[in-house]
């Protein structure tokens, strides 16, 4: 070892014990200092430009001390030294303390932070630029930067906030998304409606449901007036699961339009597309006889939960077809009494229309023990469920779905004999579905497959019906005026002519119903393709010589 270094080796052991040894060495951990004198040190620290600080004084020179070095043994390390330099930083990180009149003077510390002009006393010897960046900035001694702390705490709670804002930003734009209504196009239907409520017999008791007449028109009428005057098609109007007996007033209202207006261009009924063509088949050039809505109110009950309600609705619609047929009746009666001479055949059967849960029980009262024969032969029904329910919530529902649909398939077969025909040989039905904007019954719920043959029936989507074009909603679907102006047609072109009665043949029903409301005939209906000529001639000739016999 060279003397130089030995020098330098034997300051370090005499200064262990020194406070400011700590800070020394915490300053020249990076990178060790060269090796020079200390007078030499503590002179470029008084000379350089860094804040005062108090500092202990410099290691005296040993080359100079005659003093012999202390042995290791003997070192205690000054605490009274270290807890002074403590707060020493401390002060200069916060300042002194004030005293009650907010004066600083007595601090003693307070005078020897600002150096006098005269030159600078051991004890305000200057800091090395670690150390002084150390004071500046606040750092505790261990190496934990309080400002630095806080600073990246403000960043990681500014990032967990956008990233919650934009979470609650695409949750609100899905739930928006979900819950407001898709735009289908369809345009509103506008409307004068007046029910007219139809009275039981005295003998009769109806307290609970209602049925009702509608009348199109601002001006104030007379009921018993208008229920005498009654010379009409009949058709009844079924709601559906918590439906009102007031949604019948668009394809009501539309269908009063249609008869005074008469049947639309002949360019309307042409389809290029059209797979079949019967000759003589031509639909009417004006419109027979007026349609007669009735409607009944089932006051808003939920009849999809419960397969009892189906049944009480059931019941009562049975009532209310009989009521129906007998008011003709008694209004004929009436005005053969007062002179009036009838202008056509009292109606021998009533078509119905029925909405959702509607269009199911038009088929449950059907098959009732208690319906009178051909009462009912044509069903139309609007996103109506035909396979089973679309909620299950009560097992008398499945078991009444299961029940009515057994009912209808056995309707279409022949009996043991083969003599007589089957129930429902003469009942045409059809389907609507509102496609893919209708949440609640889905197209494979409206189908008629298995239930129904195809020579008696089929489904159409509401996007596939002629003129119309658009799928619907659930509710939608009653208030669609393309819809409605279709239905409206459709139902007056099921009126013959000659006796101004709907069709008595099947086939010829479900002939205007395809020509009206499919856009290309299905190939559940390709046994039509087979009919052209003389076979077409017999078909309507036998049809026409039905309602003559009649």
């Amino acid at each position: 070892v060279s003397s130089e270094n030995r020098k330098w080796l034997q300051i370090r052991q005499a200064t262990a014990d020194r406070p400011y040894s700590r800070f020394q060495l915490h300053s020249t951990k990076a990178a060790a200092p060269p090796i020079v004198s200390p007078q030499i040190a503590h002179r470029r620290l008084v000379s350089s430009k860094s804040p005062p600080a108090i500092l202990p004084p410099p290691p005296p020179d040993p080359a100079s001390s005659s003093s012999p070095e202390t042995p290791r043994a003997d070192r205690r390390p000054d605490r009274g030294a270290e807890r002074a330099a403590r707060r020493n930083i401390w002060r200069v990180n916060h300042g002194p303390p004030q005293d009650s009149t907010g004066s600083r003077a007595r601090d003693p510390l307070f005078r020897s932070r600002t150096p006098p002009p005269s030159s600078p006393s051991p004890l305000e010897s200057r800091p090395s630029p670690r150390l002084h960046a150390e004071l500046v900035s606040g750092t505790s001694g261990f190496g934990f930067d309080r400002s630095t702390h806080a600073m990246a705490g403000f960043g990681g709670n500014c990032r967990l906030g956008a990233v919650l804002f934009f979470s609650a930003w695409i949750t609100l734009a899905a739930l928006n998304r979900l819950v407001r209504p898709a735009p289908n196009g369809c345009q509103m239907t506008y409307m004068y409606p007046t029910y007219i409520p139809i009275h039981a017999p005295n003998n009769v008791s109806s307290d609970r449901y209602g049925l009702f007449l509608y009348h199109e028109g601002w001006k104030e009428i007379d009921f018993d007036e208008r229920v005498r005057k009654l010379d009409g098609v009949p058709v009844l109007f079924i709601p559906g699961n918590g439906g009102s007996y007031k949604q019948v007033r668009s394809f009501a209202a539309e269908s009063s339009r249609a008869y005074q207006n008469g049947p639309l261009e002949p360019s309307f009924y042409r389809e290029p597309s059209s797979a079949f063509e019967l000759e003589d088949s031509s639909l009417p050039s004006q419109y027979g006889r007026i349609l007669d809505w009735f409607t009944v109110d089932l006051e808003g009950e939920h009849s999809a939960m419960d397969g009892r309600i189906l049944e009480e609705h059931t019941e009562y619609v049975v009532y209310a077809i009989h009521r129906i047929l007998d008011q003709y009746k008694e209004s004929h009666l009436a005005r053969s009494k007062d002179g009036v001479r009838s202008t056509g055949n009292l109606p021998s059967s009533v078509m119905l229309v029925g909405h959702s849960m509607g269009g199911f029980v038009a088929r449950a009262a059907l098959v009732h023990p208690g319906l009178r024969k051909s009462a009912v032969e044509t069903i139309l029904t609007l996103s109506s469920p035909h396979q089973y329910p679309p909620v299950a919530l009560q097992p008398s529902l499945g078991h009444f779905f299961s029940h009515v649909n057994e009912e209808w398939r056995n309707g279409y077969k022949k009996g043991v004999s083969h003599t007589s025909s089957p129930k429902l040989s003469n009942v045409v039905v059809v389907s609507i579905s509102g496609g893919i904007h209708d949440y609640q019954i889905r197209s494979r719920l409206a189908a008629l497959d298995g239930i129904v043959p195809s020579t008696h029936g089929f489904m159409v989507g509401s996007s596939s019906v002629k003129n119309v074009w658009l799928s619907m909603e659930h509710q939608s679907i009653l208030w669609c005026n393309q819809l409605a102006v279709q239905v409206a047609h459709t139902l007056l072109s099921m009126i013959d002519p000659v006796d101004r009665q709907p069709f008595l043949s099947s086939q010829k029903r479900v002939f205007v119903f395809a020509k009206m409301l499919q856009s290309v005939v299905p190939q559940s209906l390709s046994w039509m393709n087979h009919v052209s000529g003389s076979q077409s001639s017999n078909f309507l000739a036998s049809d026409t010589r039905e309602a003559g016999a009649k």
